[in-house]
């Protein structure tokens, strides 16, 4: 059984989903698998109620995409690893990288040593990168101006996320080991495109970020409401919120350095040391 996500990471907070995936010995039958299928969509519904939700795109091991053979997982993996924009390559190649076995034989561990041979595909670097990208670190808010002190601010989606995803793809480009954000940046450090400063700011501003996100969503859970990454700017601090807006600041400008020097070094070169 295998942690993704946040759980994966270590790093789950109140209003985390459960995302989760499943590997079985080689020789389980498709009818043993369908039966296994059942029982974790019903884990999924007792922890659905105890306010533990499962993730809504199906990133659940009830589904067949996330319950498959110790052979079928390296054969996939294989596959997008050739072809990240085929079948969800990158977007299974990032939660797979995030998995934590949690019980049973740790199979799926001997996949992320296949993502390990990264460097070995220039153009799957370069797609996983854009991909890794795509998602942006703004303070634009989907329902008001962002300057405006009442705005709502997703603290996960606009800041979070972005900041994640930047150091996933920088720990496999360095063939870390290291499943946390922090520890993927600490091990990415010192790269053309992740220079060592740049690094320990973005790892100072992940842990920042989240320890304002727990207290926020503590607060909501005091006022009996939901959990969520949803802040509003005039509910918060002078100080909380110039610590929202420059920690925005800095990962969206590590996202602009990181985007343009990858457009004029080689994809050999982006895991290299950075000369001192």
């Amino acid at each position: 059984m295998i942690a993704l996500g946040s759980n994966g990471r270590r790093e789950a907070v109140l209003s985390s989903d459960v995302d989760s995936a499943v590997a079985f010995v080689d020789g389980t039958t498709d009818e043993q698998m369908a039966a296994y299928r059942a029982v974790f969509a019903t884990v999924d519904v007792t922890l659905a109620n105890a306010g533990l939700t499962s993730d809504k795109h199906g990133v659940s091991a009830r589904s067949a995409a996330m319950s498959r053979t110790h052979t079928q997982w390296r054969e996939a993996a294989h596959h997008w690893l050739l072809d990240p924009a085929e079948d969800k390559g990158a977007i299974m190649t990032s939660l797979l990288v995030d998995g934590r076995p949690i019980y049973g034989d740790p199979g799926l561990a001997a996949i992320s040593t296949i993502f390990r041979d990264l460097r070995e595909h220039p153009l799957t670097m370069r797609l996983l990168l854009i991909d890794a990208l795509a998602r942006r670190a703004t303070l634009r808010s989907a329902r008001e101006a962002p300057w405006r002190r009442s705005a709502h601010f997703d603290i996960k989606g606009h800041a979070l996320l972005p900041l994640v995803n930047l150091a996933r793809w920088s720990g496999l480009t360095a063939r870390s080991t290291a499943l946390s954000t922090v520890d993927r940046l600490h091990d990415a450090a010192g790269t053309p495109l992740l220079p060592d400063d740049t690094a320990r700011t973005l790892a100072e501003v992940f842990e920042v970020l989240q320890r304002l996100r727990l207290r926020y969503q503590l607060l909501q859970l005091q006022e009996g409401r939901r959990p969520s990454d949803e802040v509003t700017f005039d509910l918060m601090s002078p100080i909380d919120r110039s610590i929202v807006v420059q920690a925005v600041r800095e990962i969206s400008t590590a996202q602009r350095r990181m985007a343009n020097v990858a457009q004029f070094v080689d994809a050999s070169e982006w895991t290299l040391p950075e000369p001192h």
